[in-house]
């Protein structure tokens, strides 16, 4: 039998969790280039250990999924988890992956 976790919140386990399930479930989505650049910012938030922030990407990430998301929603997701975890802004090429993302 497995290992058995109940009632585990703001956790490291929770956080790293949420992201890296967000991340599986839109890499496959995305360009590579940008998988990449999701990736980066998944370990960042992970660094952080901040459940606030996972479900910010968690957001972002769904939103990418969609046939036709929403800019708005993205740059808002975006600026939230950049106020949340300020070093994402300092993954290199992140302006650019960015830019491309919001079009």
């Amino acid at each position: 039998m497995g290992d058995v976790y109940k009632n585990i919140t703001a956790s490291n386990l929770t956080v790293r969790s949420k992201v890296d399930h967000s991340f599986n479930d839109a890499k496959d989505k995305v360009d590579s280039e940008t998988a990449r650049f999701l990736s980066e910012v998944a370990d960042e938030i992970k660094k952080a250990n901040d459940e606030r922030a996972a479900n910010l990407y968690r957001k972002f990430t769904s939103e990418l999924q969609d046939p036709t998301p929403s800019k708005s929603a993205l740059r808002g997701f975006w600026d939230d988890i950049l106020e949340v975890v300020p070093t994402v802004g300092t993954i290199a090429g992140a302006a650019g992956a960015i830019a491309k993302l919001l079009g």
